[in-house]
């Protein structure tokens, strides 16, 4: 994962549970340019068996933190 993240075009990367096992989330110019980047920086890895892309039309981000409760604590009963 580390070599992955060092990819200038790559914005963040994470290691996932479910389907896949990780999630890219780059930068390109151009679908050219993810063509290249797809195939050049990701495809060409003899780890990576299969890529799939999406392309981010709009975006909302919160880079803020929600006050998360701690959960009650619950009595654990005997039979």
């Amino acid at each position: 994962m580390t070599e992955v993240a060092e990819i200038p075009e790559v914005r963040s990367a994470f290691l996932i549970t479910g389907r896949y096992d990780f999630v890219v989330h780059v930068v390109a110019r151009d679908i050219h340019h993810l063509k290249d980047l797809a195939l050049d920086s990701f495809t060409n890895r003899p780890e990576v068996t299969r890529i799939e892309t999406s392309i981010i039309y709009e975006a909302r981000v919160r880079h803020e933190l929600p006050q998360l409760q701690e959960p009650p604590e619950y009595e654990i009963l005997s039979s």
